[in-house]
């Protein structure tokens, strides 16, 4: 797989993280659910992790456009 695929790739991750982190938020503002703290925990522990998720692939997304950049590409 070039480099450039796999930042294409790791894009459409954090495009799809996103979403969820948005449909997330969502379902804990519409719902009755939010008063619940085994709800909000579980929730919010699965925000947490797209986050992180996103953090981590723009960290990768960043070494590649570095390398890119360096090898002329």
């Amino acid at each position: 797989m070039e480099l450039h695929d796999l930042r294409g790739r790791l894009g459409k991750v954090n495009e799809d993280a996103e979403a969820l982190i948005r449909d997330i938020q969502e379902m804990l503002r519409l719902s009755n659910m939010s008063g619940n703290r085994e709800w909000m925990a579980m929730f919010n522990g699965m925000l947490k992790r797209y986050r992180d998720t996103i953090e981590a692939n723009e960290e990768v997304i960043f070494r590649i456009d570095h390398h890119l950049t360096s090898a002329g590409d």
